[in-house]
């Protein structure tokens, strides 16, 4: 292969303009799909295809429809118990209602109560009771209870909640923010308060949120990240034609990514927004590598064209090998159970084969515009030189000390990254001070949790919903989980039978057992209320219990908690099953803990392989595990100490690093490798490859390290987590570069090293 590079290059040199006319053309058909990419954030993108709460979710919604349900309050300074409220409030559900996508909206208004009089019992909604001219202590009465036991009205009695349902159909997923703003301009424009008295809540809006900074923060740190890259560059090369050369390629990578994304109908996800500022700086990885070869073999293209092409092919054949680990270590998530980790995983390695391609295409066809002299700063140069060679030597003479210091760091590591919590939280990825974090916390402390926890309660043959022992059982198991951390309420065919037995003891009461009885029973059987909570076999039952905004590892603690409540009180008359968003949601963490030991093991065996091929011999790859593996480490002994959880943002994190932290080692055992097989001394090996390769080690790290700290900058703790734990990495694993691999080196090669290392 190394034989037909030369040839392949001058071929490509010789047809410099169709190399640079295809390019540009391939980028323009990138470039016209990206108007077709979407941002989704939604619930679908973390499914697993094959997860059995997927299917009791499908089920969910086939019986009862969705559970995504977007909670509004508003705050006002007079009670909700005025005529002029309800009447205000009444108007603004009636438009939510007739919102596209909305299924049903409910508020305090629309709560049936029976109301006994002077008149006799009636049935009538709590808008027509609260506006009742005549009132009385009965009536006071039955609005407290209202007021208690429904979760639509604070305890201040200033703050009413409107649950809006969202459609099932597929659309709402890409129409879910027109909905949440439409809903948000009904409410400012029914009501007379200011927009802060105005509060949304649930995962949609949750999402909405995501999707919207995903937007606005992908698009800023892009540009930062390009900012930093073209300050850096001029720093190292001192050279307008590289940094052009990287900032084409580059932009040609991402173009490529974005618009294969959007052929393939994938979106744009809070992970996948990470993958830009990646693509820049490993894109401009490869312009310092080549641009520092061919410096350093004083091959300006402007001279003699056929020496610079051969440096090339030097140089090119690491490049190519670190692209392949890259992309090898991002493809590995390619085999992961959630889609967004999929996705994230091979577009990643499409960019980065892109990124290679324009690097090598931009110095092709400007060959002939390389500098005759060398670029950058000289005094710098040589003091990374020095460091980098006095660093290294220091390593190969006191392997044993060095292999111990780094063996003790790794196991204090491993030990902190016990400590590491697997969990995913998704309003956690927004800042704190974001409006709708703010809001959330704000309608949990007005009127308590208001996410529903879905059940699916499936009746054996021959047991009714509406015998007493399913009605014993049911309000037995809403007393039992009142115990529960987190729940804040029930609702089932349950709260249907008690209003029954309720009016059957008030109508007898008013002397009309039958009447009234009949009417109110026969309405309640055609009510949203039955039909909402009662499958139309009557075979299945709903049970929804109110939970707080928590993460999924929460979520499914307290799923299993009802169960274990529930279960054996209803073992005989009926099975209960976790059901609706939530316990898919709370599922994430078991998927996320086998996508991460699944495609780091992968990312390894593959980047291991990968070495094997290329440098030819076992004892290369044992040198080179012990400097990547290091940073992984490190990584996860960070994570563990500062609290950061191992979740959706974050589970690509090691097998990606793995891919890209290798990149400089291979630089370092090829280089190494190339001198010990022309019989130099081992140390003279290590002083030439530290010469050799120093400078450009020591700048791609650098660039990495910069360009991923300006991420960590983001309000998006996706983003900004993939930013400082990926600078931190590429810190460690420079250390691990320059001072455990020459000490292992060292060790490995104790008997070879005036020999062959074949």
């Amino acid at each position: 292969m190394k034989e037909r590079i030369p040839s392949v290059l001058y071929f490509c040199y010789k047809n410099r303009l169709l190399v640079f006319i295809i390019t540009l053309a391939v980028i323009a058909a990138m470039a016209v799909n990206l108007t077709k990419l979407v941002v989704d954030n939604s619930f679908d993108v973390w499914f697993v295809d094959d997860d059995p709460a997927l299917a009791s979710y499908q089920t969910f919604r086939e019986i009862f429809g969705s559970d995504e349900v977007v909670v509004t309050t508003i705050t006002d300074s007079s009670s909700v118990f005025t005529c002029e409220r309800m009447e205000r409030i009444a108007s603004l559900v009636k438009r939510i209602r007739s919102i596209d996508g909305v299924t049903r909206a409910m508020s305090i208004h629309d709560m049936h109560v029976p109301f006994l009089d002077s008149t006799g019992l009636s049935i009538v909604d709590v808008g027509t009771l609260v506006c009742l001219k005549k009132h009385s202590a009965d009536r006071n009465k039955l609005l407290m209870k209202v007021k208690k036991e429904s979760r639509f009205v604070s305890d201040d009695e200033k703050t009413v909640a409107i649950f809006t349902w969202l459609d099932t159909l597929k659309e709402n997923d890409a129409r879910r923010g027109k909905i949440i703003n439409t809903i948000d301009s009904c409410t400012a424009r029914a009501v007379d308060v200011s927009g802060r008295n105005i509060n949304h809540g649930g995962f949609g809006v949750v999402f909405n949120a995501l999707n919207d900074a995903t937007i606005h923060e992908g698009f800023c740190f892009i540009i930062l990240s390009y900012a930093v890259i073209v300050i850096f560059l001029l720093l190292v090369t001192r050279s307008l034609l590289w940094s052009g050369i990287a900032l084409l390629s580059v932009t040609g990578a991402n173009i490529t990514m974005f618009g294969i994304m959007s052929i393939c109908n994938r979106p744009v996800t809070m992970v996948s927004m990470a993958l830009p500022p990646l693509l820049i700086v490993l894109g401009v990885a490869n312009i310092i590598h080549i641009s520092g070869y061919l410096h350093h073999a004083a091959a300006p293209g402007g001279r003699d064209v056929k020496r610079t092409i051969a440096a090339l092919s030097v140089i090119i054949v690491p490049c190519i090998f670190n692209a392949l680990t890259t992309a090898g270590g991002f493809l590995s998530l390619g085999t992961a159970r959630m889609a967004v980790t999929r996705d994230y995983g091979i577009f990643a390695a499409t960019g980065v084969i892109a990124a290679l391609a324009f690097s090598t295409a931009g110095t092709i066809v400007f060959l002939k515009k390389i500098p005759s002299h060398a670029t950058g700063n000289k005094k710098l140069h040589n003091c990374i030189t020095k460091i980098v060679t006095t660093a290294m030597l220091w390593s190969s003479k006191y392997k044993k000390t060095v292999c111990i210091i780094f063996l003790i760091l790794m196991a204090a590591s491993l030990i902190a990254a016990s400590h590491l919590v697997v969990d995913t939280y998704s309003i956690d990825f927004l800042p704190g001070t974001h409006r709708v974090a703010e809001d959330s916390r704000l309608i949990e402390k007005k009127i308590g949790n208001y996410l529903p926890l879905e059940f699916l309660i499936s009746l054996h043959d021959g047991v009714s919903y509406k015998s007493e022992e399913v009605f014993d059982v049911l309000n037995v198991v809403h007393e039992r989980c009142k115990g529960i951390e987190h729940i804040d309420g029930m609702v089932s065919i349950a709260d249907y039978q008690r209003q029954v037995a309720e009016l059957a003891a008030m109508a007898a009461f008013a002397g009309d057992s039958n009447g009234k009885m009949s009417y109110y029973s026969d309405s309640l059987e055609k009510s949203d209320l039955l039909c909402n909570f009662v499958s139309k076999d009557k075979k299945t039952l709903r049970f929804t219990a109110w939970v707080s905004m928590a993460s999924a590892k929460e979520l499914a603690a307290i799923a299993d908690s009802v169960l274990a409540v529930a279960r054996p009180i209803l073992a005989p008359y009926a099975e209960i099953q976790p059901s609706g968003y939530l316990p898919l949601y709370g599922r994430m963490i078991e998927n996320v803990m086998t996508d991460q030991i699944h495609s780091f093991s992968l990312a390894l065996a593959v980047i291991v392989i990968l070495i094997g091929i290329v440098l030819r011999t076992p004892k290369m790859v044992l040198m080179a595990l012990p400097s990547n593996l290091f940073p992984v480490a490190i990584l996860f002994g960070f994570m563990g100490c500062r609290g950061i959880r191992l979740d959706i943002a974050t589970v690509t994190i090691a097998a990606a690093v793995l891919g890209i932290i290798v990149d400089d080692t291979v630089h370092i055992l090829y280089t190494l490798q190339q001198q010990l097989r022309e019989d130099i001394p081992f140390e003279s090996a290590v002083k030439n490859v530290a010469q050799k390769t120093g400078v450009a080690v020591v700048s791609t790290s650098i660039i990495l390290m910069a360009g991923f700290i300006v991420i960590s900058f983001s309000g998006m703790k996706s983003i900004a987590y993939t930013g400082i734990l990926t600078a931190i990495a590429v810190f460690t694993a420079l250390i691990a570069d320059i001072l455990l691999l020459p000490g292992v080196a060292a060790i490995v090669c104790a008997d070879k090293k005036k020999k062959n290392l074949n």
